[in-house]
């Protein structure tokens, strides 16, 4: 996956993932993602392998999750 926006991402994966998320759902700016992830978890989408590491991996880049 060479996806390097995280919010086409992010829009990719919540219309794609089983069951489907609504992407920007509680539009608070900072925290899309945040939320996004959430209701993926909540609902225990599936979600393609590969999206899902570049979308986590954006998480562990910024520091808010440790890659160990």
């Amino acid at each position: 996956m060479s996806e390097t926006d995280p919010l086409a991402l992010a829009q990719l994966i919540a219309v794609t993932a089983k069951p489907p998320a609504v992407f920007g759902r509680i539009p608070i700016e900072d925290r899309v993602l945040d939320i996004l992830l959430d209701d993926l978890v909540e609902t225990h989408a599936v979600v393609d392998s590969a999206m899902k590491e570049a979308f986590i991996g954006f998480f562990v880049d910024a520091g808010e999750l440790d890659a160990h």
